[in-house]
């Protein structure tokens, strides 16, 4: 009985790590996401600009 107790624990407590590894994935993942639409953004103009100032 001990035995069976003692896997249970083991086994949720890998998933728990797996779930918390996961989450951090998903949680750098929409930071990352954001910095880059955020740069893209920021850089769309820059490049209009510098596009214009090449072109002219």
């Amino acid at each position: 009985m001990t035995d069976k107790v003692w896997v249970r624990a083991r086994l949720q407590s890998a998933r728990d790590r797996v779930g918390g590894t996961l989450m951090v994935i998903l949680l750098i993942g929409l930071v990352v996401l954001a910095l880059v639409s955020f740069l893209g953004f920021a850089l769309v103009p820059f490049f209009f600009v510098l596009g214009g100032t090449i072109n002219h």
